[in-house]
Formats: C-alpha cells, sequence, structure tokens
C-alpha cells in the first residue's frame, strides 16, 4: 500500500515539476503533500522506518556514485557534511536523507525498500 501510494505522489510530484505552468510554491505544496501522506499511512499503521545504512554505503554510495560524498550529496539534495555524518557515524537520517534515497532510486529504476526498512509495529 505504501509503495503505491508513493508512486502515485511522486508520479503527481513529476508531473508537476516538468510542467512549467506551476510555481515552484505548487511544486513545494505538492512534496509537502507526499510527505504528510506517508507520515500519515506510517502513524496509522504504527510503523517504524529506518535507512539501512549499510546497504546505502556499499550499493548507492560506493558502487553508483564511487564513494564521492560530492556526488552522492548533490544526487540525493543533502549537505555532504551530513550525509558524511550518517554514512560513518549513523548520525542525522531524517526526512530529507530518506525522500533523497527513494528518488534517487525512482531515477535508476531501483526499489528503494532495499534501503528503505518499513516496519509494522503489532
Amino acid at each position: 500500500m505504501l509503495k503505491e501510494t508513493i508512486a502515485e505522489m511522486q508520479n503527481l510530484l513529476n508531473k508537476s515539476v516538468t510542467d512549467k505552468n506551476l510555481s515552484s510554491e505548487n511544486i513545494l505544496s505538492l512534496s509537502r503533500e507526499l510527505d504528510n501522506t506517508v507520515i500519515s499511512y506510517i502513524k496509522a499503521k504504527k510503523s517504524t522506518v529506518k535507512i539501512n545504512r549499510e546497504k546505502v554505503y556499499e550499493d548507492l554510495f560506493l558502487k553508483l556514485c564511487g564513494g564521492s560524498y560530492s556526488r552522492f550529496a548533490r544526487e540525493i539534495s543533502v549537505d555532504p557534511g551530513h550525509l558524511h555524518r550518517f554514512l560513518t557515524k549513523d548520525v542525522g537520517g531524517g526526512k530529507k536523507l530518506m525522500w533523497g534515497i527513494i528518488l534517487f532510486c525512482k531515477r535508476r529504476n531501483l526499489d528503494f525498500e532495499n534501503y528503505i526498512e518499513i516496519k509494522v509495529v503489532k
């Protein structure tokens, strides 16, 4: 369910980004709506979300970005220092990093669920 919801909202967001008639405020609003939808889903299902730091480091950072903090940070739209702290000390994940990884995976036709762990608490 979450994967389908994210895909549907991401398609809407991607369409809005390519539509020259939409303002940056509208695009930002759609992005916030996507965030809120996922957050609501997670809260409703009593779920936890965790970025699999080791897999991100090995598969995305080393293999796809050649171990370059600058390149990977640019690809996922986060500060290189923030990325470095997350990858080396497991500090400072957060939703911006999570969404960056999801979008990075979408652009490369990778399954983001290999890197973002969603666990439903019963």
